[in-house]
Protein backbone atom coordinates (compact mmCIF):
# COMPACT_ATOMS: atom_id res chain seq x y z
CA UNK A 1 0.00 0.00 0.00
CA UNK A 2 2.80 2.42 0.90
CA UNK A 3 4.59 1.73 -2.38
CA UNK A 4 1.40 2.48 -4.33
CA UNK A 5 0.94 5.79 -2.54
CA UNK A 6 4.60 6.64 -3.09
CA UNK A 7 4.36 5.70 -6.78
CA UNK A 8 1.18 7.77 -7.20
CA UNK A 9 2.84 10.75 -5.54
CA UNK A 10 5.91 10.50 -7.81
CA UNK A 11 3.66 10.16 -10.86
CA UNK A 12 1.63 13.22 -9.83
CA UNK A 13 4.74 15.35 -9.22
CA UNK A 14 6.31 14.35 -12.54
CA UNK A 15 3.06 15.12 -14.38
CA UNK A 16 2.87 18.58 -12.82
CA UNK A 17 6.53 19.25 -13.61
CA UNK A 18 6.08 18.09 -17.22
CA UNK A 19 3.03 20.32 -17.65
CA UNK A 20 4.93 23.32 -16.28
CA UNK A 21 7.98 22.63 -18.43
CA UNK A 22 5.82 22.28 -21.54
CA UNK A 23 4.14 25.64 -20.86
CA UNK A 24 7.51 27.32 -20.30
CA UNK A 25 9.01 25.90 -23.50
CA UNK A 26 5.89 26.78 -25.48
CA UNK A 27 5.92 30.38 -24.19
CA UNK A 28 9.59 30.71 -25.13
CA UNK A 29 8.96 29.34 -28.62
CA UNK A 30 6.10 31.79 -29.19
CA UNK A 31 8.35 34.68 -28.13
CA UNK A 32 11.09 33.45 -30.48
CA UNK A 33 8.67 33.28 -33.41
CA UNK A 34 7.50 36.80 -32.61
CA UNK A 35 11.08 38.11 -32.47
CA UNK A 36 12.03 36.42 -35.75
CA UNK A 37 8.90 37.86 -37.35
CA UNK A 38 9.87 41.37 -36.22
CA UNK A 39 13.47 40.92 -37.39
CA UNK A 40 12.27 39.73 -40.80
CA UNK A 41 9.84 42.63 -41.09
CA UNK A 42 12.56 45.11 -40.08
CA UNK A 43 14.89 43.70 -42.73
CA UNK A 44 12.15 43.92 -45.34
CA UNK A 45 10.96 47.40 -44.27
CA UNK A 46 14.43 48.92 -44.09
CA UNK A 47 15.30 47.34 -47.43
CA UNK A 48 18.91 46.44 -46.68
CA UNK A 49 18.42 42.70 -46.58
CA UNK A 50 17.48 42.08 -50.16
CA UNK A 51 21.04 41.64 -51.39
CA UNK A 52 22.58 40.20 -48.19
CA UNK A 53 23.11 36.48 -47.70
CA UNK A 54 24.52 36.33 -44.15
CA UNK A 55 23.07 37.10 -40.75
CA UNK A 56 24.88 37.29 -37.41
CA UNK A 57 23.26 37.22 -33.99
CA UNK A 58 25.15 38.78 -31.10
CA UNK A 59 23.87 37.66 -27.73
CA UNK A 60 20.71 35.67 -27.06
CA UNK A 61 17.06 36.61 -26.99
CA UNK A 62 15.51 37.27 -23.57
CA UNK A 63 13.32 34.81 -21.73
CA UNK A 64 9.58 35.08 -22.22
CA UNK A 65 7.99 37.17 -19.43
CA UNK A 66 6.32 34.10 -17.96
CA UNK A 67 9.71 32.36 -17.71
CA UNK A 68 11.69 35.13 -16.02
CA UNK A 69 10.54 34.19 -12.53
CA UNK A 70 10.84 30.47 -13.25
CA UNK A 71 14.54 30.68 -14.09
CA UNK A 72 15.22 32.77 -10.98
CA UNK A 73 13.39 30.39 -8.62
CA UNK A 74 14.55 27.20 -10.35
CA UNK A 75 17.98 27.63 -12.02
CA UNK A 76 17.69 24.15 -13.54
CA UNK A 77 15.03 25.55 -15.87
CA UNK A 78 17.74 27.62 -17.61
CA UNK A 79 18.98 24.33 -19.05
CA UNK A 80 15.51 22.99 -19.88
CA UNK A 81 14.13 26.10 -21.61
CA UNK A 82 16.12 26.52 -24.81
CA UNK A 83 16.81 29.99 -26.18
CA UNK A 84 17.66 29.27 -29.78
CA UNK A 85 18.10 32.66 -31.44
CA UNK A 86 21.87 32.99 -31.19
CA UNK A 87 24.88 32.39 -33.37
CA UNK A 88 25.78 29.06 -31.73
CA UNK A 89 22.84 26.98 -32.94
CA UNK A 90 21.73 26.30 -36.48
CA UNK A 91 18.14 26.41 -35.21
CA UNK A 92 18.12 30.21 -35.43
CA UNK A 93 18.86 29.85 -39.14
CA UNK A 94 16.03 27.31 -39.45
CA UNK A 95 13.65 29.60 -37.55
CA UNK A 96 14.48 32.46 -39.93
CA UNK A 97 13.87 30.22 -42.95
CA UNK A 98 10.45 29.19 -41.66
CA UNK A 99 9.33 32.81 -41.50
CA UNK A 100 7.20 34.10 -44.36
CA UNK A 101 8.97 37.46 -44.56
CA UNK A 102 12.47 36.05 -44.50
CA UNK A 103 14.95 34.84 -47.07
CA UNK A 104 17.38 31.96 -46.65
CA UNK A 105 20.18 33.58 -44.67
CA UNK A 106 23.29 31.73 -43.57
CA UNK A 107 24.66 32.21 -40.07
CA UNK A 108 27.86 34.23 -40.19
CA UNK A 109 30.27 32.73 -37.66
CA UNK A 110 33.21 35.11 -38.02
CA UNK A 111 33.77 38.10 -35.77
CA UNK A 112 32.25 41.41 -36.86
CA UNK A 113 33.46 44.82 -35.72
CA UNK A 114 30.60 47.13 -34.83
CA UNK A 115 31.47 50.69 -35.77
CA UNK A 116 29.49 53.90 -35.49
CA UNK A 117 26.63 53.97 -37.94
CA UNK A 118 26.12 50.19 -38.19
CA UNK A 119 22.75 50.37 -36.45
CA UNK A 120 19.75 51.07 -38.70
CA UNK A 121 16.92 50.33 -36.29
CA UNK A 122 16.31 49.08 -32.79
CA UNK A 123 13.81 48.40 -30.04
CA UNK A 124 13.94 47.23 -26.44
CA UNK A 125 14.82 43.64 -27.49
CA UNK A 126 17.41 44.06 -30.25
CA UNK A 127 19.30 46.45 -32.53
CA UNK A 128 19.62 45.63 -36.21
CA UNK A 129 21.95 46.90 -38.89
CA UNK A 130 24.52 46.03 -41.51
CA UNK A 131 28.27 45.47 -41.30
CA UNK A 132 29.74 44.87 -44.75
CA UNK A 133 27.73 42.11 -46.40
CA UNK A 134 26.24 40.81 -43.14
CA UNK A 135 23.01 41.69 -41.37
CA UNK A 136 23.78 42.01 -37.65
CA UNK A 137 21.19 41.55 -34.90
CA UNK A 138 22.43 42.43 -31.40
CA UNK A 139 20.20 41.54 -28.49
CA UNK A 140 20.03 44.11 -25.68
Amino acid sequence: LISRIYFSFILLISTIFSYGAYNAINAQFQLEESIVNRISQDIDYLGFGRDKKNIKFIGTEPYAPINENIVIKHPLMRELIPRIINNDWMWSEVLMQRNVFSRNYRLYDKEVKLENGWKKSGNNVYDIGVVGETIVVRFN
